[in-house]
């Protein structure tokens, strides 16, 4: 985006699960060099194991 001359705003979404600890050398970079990076932290990863635990659950809550 800077090349052609915009603001860029670097996003990173931080599941609470292993995920994070992947992307994290890079939010730290961009952290470190780019002054519009932004973290966001999410407990999604929650809902992803209830739903493979509890798929009649899921498949009950959806309307007809």
């Amino acid at each position: 985006m800077k090349e052609l001359g915009c603001d860029g705003y670097p996003l990173f979404f931080n599941e609470s699960g292993g995920h994070w600890k992947i992307a994290l050398p890079a939010y730290r970079w961009f952290e470190k060099n780019e002054p519009n990076t932004k973290k966001v932290w999410s407990n999604v990863d929650r809902l992803y194991t209830f739903i493979e635990k509890n798929p009649k659950a899921v498949v009950l809550a959806l309307p007809c």
